[in-house]
């Protein structure tokens, strides 16, 4: 089953699709805003809601939305993103070029300091990219580097359980070569012509010394090179306060003084707050009061497009999942555009593909089986033979009892 997002927020995931603002606390009009202006005015500062992150703030180990919330808000890759998703050389990159998509020369910008002042160099990023991609490192954004020469070096070798077996054969990966302070070069293991467009992502930012000196400290209190900085350690449970970069070298630089990122355990407390005035932003919220907040906060409730998708797994290990007729069946018992207008309030759109609307490549209808259609998936049950005594009711069908008639 797939359920993908109209509209939805920055960073949700399955709950809401509204990123809802309040009155910003402290400072001056600008605080609603943390990037984009001149880093010489004084905005105040705001607070956010975060869930707890999953590991240490170390880029090319954020993984997942409250990580990374945090990281973005340290670092700066090379290229930053469009509101259209196209690459900006806005970052630390003045030019990645190729005459044969695969060899690629980077060329960093002048300029670019890390928040303890050292340079950010060809060097910065080379090694952190080998570091991320070092297995014995489990980093859990190391795949993102695998087109990189070298990359299968760096992975242990394990096996046939996945039980490693031994050490890699390289600490480096021999398609990164430091040319000078600003230049470095990346060899592919193939070509592939949108190597400029996926350096954006975290596993892709550089890391100073300080990181190589002492990782462990260095995830609690990063150094990056982005708008902001951390004067302080995150504290599990609470969260960190940041502070704007005033070396920052981007054109992007923080208007506000501050973000504080706070640490809820449950989004109903963080929206409580928001409320109350205890919070100023909350990106994801309870369903249950998506309509309710439309009208309370006004143009303070935004809703905007988004990648991403809700889907449904199987553990086709399992002998009553290992035929596909058994998940065509349950694919097309699910009515989605009912749980989207009884549970997300419409916020959602029934997924016809496995790539949501909003990403090239798209097309209409191509999910054969995303149809809501309980006859054929009976029918397909009946097929593969399914133990029908033992299949449970999924609670997210509720709206139409989409599965009451599998389970009897």
């Amino acid at each position: 089953m797939k359920l993908s997002k109209r509209r939805s927020a920055l960073v949700a995931v399955g709950l809401s699709g509204a990123l809802l603002l309040s009155a910003c606390g402290g400072g001056s009009d600008d605080s609603g805003s943390g990037d984009g202006g001149s880093g010489g005015a004084s905005g105040g500062t705001f607070s956010v809601y975060i869930g707890e992150p999953e590991n240490p703030l170390v880029p090319g180990n954020t993984t997942e939305s409250e990580g990374d919330q945090v990281v973005n808000s340290l670092w700066t890759g090379l290229v930053k993103y469009a509101e259209d998703g196209s690459v900006e050389y806005s970052g630390v990159a003045e030019s990645i070029e190729s005459e044969d998509n695969t060899t690629w020369t980077v060329t960093l910008k002048d300029g670019w300091t890390f928040h303890d002042g050292t340079p950010v160099d060809a060097e910065s990023f080379v090694n952190a990219w080998n570091y991320t991609a070092y297995s014995p490192n489990a980093q859990g954004a190391a795949s993102y580097l695998s087109r990189i020469a070298g990359y299968a070096d760096l992975q242990a070798p394990t096996d046939d359980a996945g039980n490693v077996t031994g050490e890699p054969a390289a600490q480096q990966m021999s398609g990164l070569q430091v040319v000078d302070d600003r230049t470095f070069t990346v060899t592919l293991s193939a070509p592939f012509s949108n190597f400029p467009a996926v350096v954006g992502y975290n596993s892709f930012y550089p890391l100073p010394q300080a990181f190589f000196d002492d990782p462990e400290a260095f995830g609690t209190k990063p150094i990056g090179n982005g708008p902001f900085k951390a004067d302080e350690d995150f504290v599990p449970g609470q969260g960190i306060t940041l502070t704007r970069y005033e070396d920052y070298a981007g054109d992007d630089a923080a208007q506000a003084d501050g973000i504080e990122y706070v640490v809820y355990a449950d989004v109903n407390t963080a929206y409580t707050d928001v409320q109350a005035g205890n919070l100023d932003i909350v990106d994801v919220i309870p369903p249950d009061v998506i309509e309710s907040a439309r009208s309370e906060f006004g143009d303070r409730f935004i809703e905007t497009e988004s990648s991403q998708i809700t889907y449904l797994g199987f553990p086709t290990y399992d002998e009553r999942f290992a035929d596909p007729r058994v998940r065509q069946a349950i694919s097309m018992a699910v009515d989605r555009d009912a749980i989207s207008e009884a549970i997300f309030q419409s916020t959602r759109v029934a997924a016809d593909s496995f790539i949501p609307p909003v990403v090239d490549g798209y097309r209409e209808g191509s999910c054969t089986y995303c149809t809501f259609d309980p006859d054929q998936a009976n029918q397909l049950l009946d097929e593969a033979g399914f133990d029908r005594s033992r299949i449970v009711a999924m609670s997210f069908c509720e709206p139409r009892s989409c599965l009451s008639s599998l389970s009897s």
